[in-house]
């Protein structure tokens, strides 16, 4: 499907973004939100065709804001994507350093609280990691980009580390 524009919740990086890609394919207009809700609106409007949310998590269940969105805006279900989670540490590069070295740098990773709870194992494994509450993964991603400090990395879908530059 070309020249649609499909709404999402998060920014380029956010795994609503990736689903919405790959779902529809690259070649689209794709309007970022900063709430679920926003999405809604922006189909009732027409300024939208399709609309990327998150009805599900395999660890924490229904999101329900999300079924409570569908119940108070006039959308339907059109399609649907199951989307197996891959997370990845990402942080800004260094050149000279070694994985090992890289990640002993770090002090504190950000991501939003499901990704963080998702990764909890190795969070445990690495107690060194403060774990830092952000809005959403591709935000967290790109607050890392732009803060270009080694000692912080996100918890982020590997797209969003072609998306902003980092390893």
């Amino acid at each position: 499907m070309q020249d649609c524009t499909i709404a999402y919740c998060g920014v380029p990086g956010s795994l609503s973004h990736t689903i919405a890609v790959r779902h529809f394919g690259g070649d689209n207009t794709f309007l970022s939100t900063a709430k679920p809700e926003e999405v809604f609106i922006l189909l009732e409007s027409g300024e939208a065709r399709y609309g990327v949310i998150r009805l599900e998590n395999s660890l924490i269940g229904a999101i329900r804001e999300n079924f409570d969105n569908l119940l108070n805006h006039s959308v339907f279900i059109t399609g649907e994507e199951y989307c197996k989670t891959a997370y990845a540490l990402l942080g800004v590069p260094v050149k000279g350093k070694s994985m090992e070295e890289r990640l002993s740098m770090l002090k504190k990773v950000v991501s939003h609280h499901r990704a963080i709870e998702q990764c909890k194992p190795f969070l445990e494994d690495h107690p060194f990691l403060e774990p830092t509450i952000w809005s959403d993964t591709g935000r967290a991603a790109q607050y890392v980009a732009d803060c270009r400090d080694p000692e912080i990395a996100a918890i982020a879908a590997k797209e969003a580390a072609k998306i902003y530059g980092l390893d």
